[in-house]
């Protein structure tokens, strides 16, 4: 029987030394060997826990910039070596890159659009989940092209809208499956004006709406507006809808969302020689029950609201909505939170918001918002030097009120203090692991590299934990005094294992769904738990 609890433990430890994920949040797991001083990059999730990380690679031999793709299994491990796969090195790049974007349809294929900065060309790109080409390799040439926003539709084909960097107006083209444009012309966006596009959606009826920005003049000065289109190209509002009466900034993200066919947009505006966040809603015949401004995130005139993060919970009646407030001077930071009743419009937390950090504690959040079961998620980053480094990324869940939903407020993403972090982003929960990806220079490296670090338990912020099979079995990793066990099927019999092949703790006839075991005189160390004689997983005691 020994000999059998030793060969357990060896396969076991073959496991755990393929897997990539750490709970040691200083060292991370690395995506890619490469490293540059001018790491650009963006993530997303892709099926089973997979993560996609795309991102420019500079070279000093032909273009100057190539773009590559890495992906990221469950378990952390790379499955297109160990610094990627080469996606394109025919873009024509100059010393530089532009904005771009990157996205996924149901099937999990890719989607990639960006500009090629020599000659100002936009370029889109679309791969299967293992990053193999589905258009052409080379990728479908726009023409002049900025500011690419691409909307994989439920048919499979793809809606892509640019702005030309000759015209100034901003286009919509439909193409199918190979690639191949659909409409026999490029639609304009808006016939009057110069425009840049924002956001696109797709309506139940195949219908598209454009967000974009109409400019004002030089500058990056814009107004936001809204058209809805067939999907055969007709306009369907006789004029376009002003959604903003605000003045916003064209070359800055704003964050959208979508119920049925309600859609959502929180968004920056000027107002009284200050920065003010708003939440505006657009029904799909084009009002706005919200007034043309939608609603204030806070309605004192004090503070700047410089950042909106909205998002909302598929079958919820709710929206939630993070901002970055700062002094009027914008050289201290902190962070609020606001939840909205779709159907009404109500501030459920005030109408001044909830004060996640005040003003002066750097703490800001970083990239999208997330909701589960009404849980808002997000990366707060701490700031040094006025903002001017990151020294520190965590995890942040909120409950239902907007309070800290884990006792010690946050987890750790990358902790090492004296190293700069940036570009974090959060993808989609798989089970109930997320992953956060970032960029960072550790002490080990000469330049920056791209990192990632999961948490597969984000109910309690627990990472790299081999605590969910089936979504059948729950246990706290590391242990310290306390091993707790919850299933959602019966346990029969446990047995614990140490690296030697002894056996620590064992019991049978159990006919339970949970059970709390004493770790307290352990050594500290590696451990294997074997649950009804068949699933098997490591345990850590510290």
């Amino acid at each position: 029987m020994k000999t059998l609890n030793l060969l357990i433990v060896l396969m076991l430890l073959s496991i755990i030394t393929n897997a990539q994920w750490t709970t040691n949040t200083d060292v991370n797991t690395q995506v890619s060997t490469y490293e540059s001083e001018n790491q650009d990059f963006k993530s997303v999730s892709l099926d089973a826990g997979r993560t996609a990380i795309v991102f420019w690679k500079e070279v000093t031999t032909g273009g100057n910039y190539e773009l590559w793709l890495q992906i990221l299994d469950a378990d952390g491990n790379k499955e297109l070596g160990a610094e990627g796969s080469l996606i394109s090195n025919t873009i024509p790049m100059s010393t530089f890159v532009n904005s771009w974007t990157l996205t996924t349809d149901i099937n999990n294929n890719i989607y990639i659009g960006v500009t090629g900065t020599d000659g100002a060309i936009g370029i889109a790109f679309k791969l299967d989940n293992n990053g193999a080409h589905l258009w052409p390799s080379e990728g479908v040439n726009l023409g002049s092209g900025y500011s690419l926003t691409i909307l994989p539709l439920s048919d499979g084909n793809t809606i892509i809208s640019w702005m030309s960097g000759s015209t100034y107006k901003s286009y919509i083209q439909k193409f199918d499956t190979n690639g191949d444009a659909v409409w026999a012309t490029n639609l304009l966006t808006d016939p009057n004006g110069y425009t840049v596009p924002a956001s696109l959606f797709e309506l139940s009826n195949g219908d598209i709406v454009s967000i974009y920005h109409q400019l004002t003049g030089s500058g990056v000065n814009s107004y936001l507006w809204a058209q809805r289109y067939t999907s055969n190209g007709d306009y369907v509002f006789t004029n376009p809808i002003q959604i903003s009466s605000k003045g916003t900034v064209y070359n800055t993200t704003y964050s959208p969302a979508q119920n049925a066919d309600t859609i959502y947009f929180g968004y920056v505006g000027k107002h009284d020689n200050r920065f003010d966040s708003y939440i505006q809603r657009i029904n799909p015949d084009g009002t706005l029950p919200w007034g043309v401004d939608g609603l204030d995130f806070d309605i004192r005139q004090t503070d700047y609201e410089m950042d909106t993060r909205i998002a909302i919970e598929d079958g919820s009646n709710y929206l939630w909505a993070i901002c970055t407030y700062t002094n009027s001077s914008q050289s201290l930071y902190g962070e609020a939170v606001q939840k909205f009743d779709m159907a009404n419009g109500t501030r459920l937390l005030s109408d001044t918001a909830k004060v996640v950090y005040a003003i002066g504690t750097e703490f800001t959040h970083n990239d999208k918002l997330k909701v589960y079961n009404d849980n808002p998620l997000f990366v707060l980053e701490k700031g040094d030097n006025n903002g001017v480094s990151v020294t520190m990324l965590d995890l942040i869940k909120l409950d239902g009120n907007g309070n800290f939903a884990w006792s010690d407020s946050s987890k750790a993403i990358a902790s090492n203090p004296g190293t700069n972090k940036s570009q974090a982003m959060i993808n989609t929960k798989y089970n109930n692991q997320i992953v956060i990806t970032f960029v960072e220079r550790k002490s080990t490296d000469t330049n920056p590299k791209i990192y990632a670090q999961n948490y597969v338990d984000i109910t309690t912020g627990i990472n790299n934990i081999d605590n969910i099979v089936n979504n059948n079995i729950i246990f706290n990793n590391p242990v310290n005094d306390k091993l707790i066990i919850t299933s959602n099927n019966t346990i029969n019999d446990i047995k614990i294992i140490d690296v030697m092949g002894r056996t620590v703790y064992q019991q049978a006839d159990l006919n339970i769904d949970n059970i709390n075991i004493n770790t307290a005189n352990w050594n500290n160390g590696l451990y294997v738990l074997v649950i009804n004689s068949k699933e098997t997983f490591k345990i850590i005691k510290e």
